[in-house]
This record gives C-alpha cells, sequence and structure tokens, in this order.
C-alpha cells in the first residue's frame, strides 16, 4: 500500500483553531536528536486513513530532514526504523516538556464570554498553582486590567478545549509576549523590549 505525509500547514489553514502545529520556526530548527510527530496517510487519496507517529530527527539534508519512524505503524506499508524524509510542512508535532493542565492561566473575559480570538499572550514566572500565562484578545481598552472582574483564572485544560492552537506555545517555558500572526496563522514571540 502507497502513502504519503500529510502537509500539516495545509491542514491547519483549514482549521487554524482546532489544528494546532508548532511555530514554523521550531519546525524548520529541527536539530539530529529531535521527535517529531508526522501524520502518514495510507494513501493518494484525499480521505485516506492515516496514522500520527513518532520521527526521530537523523540529519538536515537540501530537501528537509531526514529521520527513522519510532513507532510500529498498523496501517501505513512501512516498519520501525523505516528512513523517512520530511520537510517543516509535514511537522505536526514536536515532543516538549509536558504541560500541566490543571494549572491555571488567567483569560480576558473577551476570549472566555465573547468567544474573542486570542491574538496576545503573556508568559510571566509561574507560581503555585497559576502557571505564568495570561491570555488577552489584544483589544481590550485602556485601564480594562485595572478591574479584575474582566478575567478568570481557568486551568489550561478548559482554554485547550475552546483553543487547541493555544497548544503550540504553552509548552514554551521562558517569559515574554506571543502575538497572533493572521497571514502565518501561528503565534509569534515578540522581540524582548
Amino acid at each position: 500500500m502507497t502513502w504519503r505525509l500529510e502537509d500539516v500547514e495545509a491542514r491547519q489553514r483549514q482549521s487554524p483553531r482546532h489544528y494546532p502545529i508548532p511555530p514554523s520556526l521550531e519546525r524548520k530548527g529541527l536539530q539530529p536528536g529531535d521527535l517529531v510527530k508526522l501524520v502518514f496517510l495510507a494513501d493518494e487519496s484525499a480521505d485516506a486513513d492515516g496514522e500520527r507517529m513518532w520521527v526521530e530527527v537523523l540529519a538536515l539534508d537540501d530537501d528537509g530532514f531526514v529521520g527513522t519512524l519510532a513507532n510500529q505503524p498498523r496501517i501505513v506499508a512501512l516498519e520501525e526504523g523505516a528512513e523517512i524524509r520530511f520537510q517543516p510542512r509535514h511537522v505536526a508535532a514536536i515532543v516538549f516538556e509536558p504541560i500541566d493542565d490543571q494549572s491555571l492561566v488567567i483569560v480576558s473575559r473577551r476570549v472566555l464570554d465573547e468567544d474573542a480570538w486570542p491574538s496576545r499572550l503573556v508568559r510571566q514566572p509561574p507560581i503555585a498553582d497559576y502557571s505564568g500565562w495570561q491570555v488577552f484578545a489584544g483589544d481590550e481598552p485602556a485601564g480594562w486590567a485595572q478591574d479584575p472582574a474582566n478575567a478568570r483564572a481557568v486551568p489550561i485544560a478548559q482554554l485547550l478545549d475552546l483553543f487547541p492552537v493555544l497548544e503550540s506555545v504553552f509548552g514554551d517555558s521562558r517569559p515574554g509576549e506571543w502575538r497572533w500572526v493572521a497571514p502565518d496563522l501561528e503565534y509569534q514571540r515578540q522581540k524582548d523590549r
């Protein structure tokens, strides 16, 4: 049976809110030893069955990356250890430190109650049960932050249910600010000021 890798960038363009992928800089900056998840489709048809499997990056070349399959496929005709060539557009996930999904995040009520897109994310150092993350619509009016009723602390898991795309940033433990860049369909870290 033939197989192909899914272009996850194209898939994300169809549903950016519900199909998170790592930021482009992370997908392009892979190094040997990194572990990435690729989506293997069982044949050439558009509605093909597929498997999400882990691949260890072995090397970089002019066409992208070379890796070795770290899973034993059930659907796709490949064997564990097979050499896989792929490009950043195929990387659906990268292994990173797990997210404590019960840790709290402070979220603007514009995002929670009005379903505004979370376009600005801020990470401060975490403390106790607080993840350090703050999520804003980005268009909150001046003085908005002075009223505590304008935000709520919720578990990260609750927010990820609403906006799975946030997973692409919540694995980053560095303090800083991220903004949604609509043409690129991703959050990009802002330069430190």
